[in-house]
């Protein structure tokens, strides 16, 4: 079986996505159409259009149709499939309709793709009931229902398209695998709270920081560590700066090693509006560090209140974090605790087999219905 896969993913990203479908033997291409080349893995391939024309959006998303209509005649691809609602989903499915292919589309950030193009901030918060549906919302559901496969990253994003009526037997949940070559050591957890991700509006950041303030009162002499860069980085040293917090909150910037940074952490904090499925949480449970996180959508699979880490309700309740994370601190016996249970919550799970077994029940859902056919 051949596969199409239009994506605009990272590096990285692609590959822990990819490497789980490349290895099963009903895999024989795959076939990805994105913007640049991206790392080797077995049976993929790239196709990219010319530089210059990915600087006009319009005409990006012509040559790549196009790109995807030559693959699709030349190699007869079973499944199109896009990373994204918009504009690859879309895509996928626009030429699977054109091709008479199957098509499907992998929600990597949850619902909000079908809500609105773009990231809207505090609009569709996973921490808040989610408003009716928009116009543009309606439009995508038409399409995602006519689509043959609907790929989420937990229960969350699951429970939201079985109650707008996309069918249950087309969702699969696919959790992405961890690549880590890294054993957990025994350091001396010099940070006691860690942020690690994009300084970006939706991962509200400033929420670490009013957490940080709390944390003060009780602990004068916490050390919490901002690792990471993006759009927000100067807003937030002001608001530190802003809040006597300068030599309590440290901004290091992106770093090349993050696995070291969680592995010197006692606490992973995460305060997103909504998420897909963060990698750093599962590194973090991985490396025996408990995460406190807003219940920002799928990331509520894994993170378990009272086992291996806490969830708070709403993202902009820094006073609610801070008393979590103070009483983790104060109780060490309960924070080991939950650090015994981070790790077990990770390990005793292969997620690499469950992705592959995740695959392998599609790609045979597909044969089956083209047998009944």
């Amino acid at each position: 079986m051949n596969i199409l896969i239009t994506m605009k993913l990272s590096n990285r990203n692609l590959r822990t996505h990819m490497y789980p479908l490349s290895t099963l033997d009903e895999v024989n291409r795959i076939f990805i159409v994105r913007d640049t080349p991206g790392p080797h893995i077995d049976k993929v391939e790239y196709y990219c259009p010319p530089t210059w024309f990915l600087k006009v959006s319009p005409v990006a998303f012509v040559i790549k149709f196009l790109l995807m209509m030559f693959i699709s005649f030349k190699y007869k691809p079973k499944l199109i499939l896009g990373y994204l609602l918009f504009p690859h989903g879309v895509l996928a499915f626009t030429v699977g309709i054109l091709t008479r292919t199957k098509t499907g589309v992998n929600l990597i950030a949850g619902p909000v793709d079908i809500f609105s193009i773009g990231s809207p901030i505090e609009r569709f918060a996973y921490t808040r009931q989610l408003p009716g549906m928009t116009t543009y919302g309606r439009i995508m559901m038409s399409i995602m229902k006519r689509m043959d496969i609907i790929i989420a990253n937990g229960s969350f994003t699951k429970l939201f398209l079985t109650k707008e009526g996309i069918q249950d037997k087309k969702i699969h949940i696919l959790y992405k695998p961890m690549e880590i070559e890294f054993d957990q050591t025994n350091p001396s957890k010099e940070i006691e709270i860690l942020f690690l991700g994009r300084l970006a509006k939706v991962k509200h950041v400033e929420t670490v920081i009013r957490t940080a303030g709390y944390v003060k009162n009780e602990i004068p002499d916490i050390k919490v560590a901002i690792v990471g860069d993006g759009p927000e980085h100067a807003n937030l040293v002001d608001l530190a700066n802003s809040l006597n917090l300068s030599n309590t909150v440290t901004f290091y910037g992106w770093q090349d090693n993050p696995l070291e940074w969680i592995n010197d952490s006692k606490i992973s904090i995460l305060t997103s509006e909504r998420e897909g499925f963060p990698q750093t949480v599962m590194q973090s449970l991985y490396l025996g560090v408990p995460v406190v996180s807003s219940m920002c959508g799928d990331v509520m699979d894994i993170v378990k209140t009272g086992y291996n880490g806490i969830l708070i309700q709403d993202h902009n309740d820094s006073k609610s974090f801070a008393t979590s994370i103070i009483w983790l601190l104060q109780h060490p016996d309960d924070l080991e605790k939950y650090s015994e249970n981070a790790v077990k919550s990770v390990k005793d799970r292969d997620l690499l087999s469950e992705a592959q077994n995740t695959w392998y029940t599609i790609i045979h859902g597909m044969k089956d219905t083209c047998a009944n056919s």
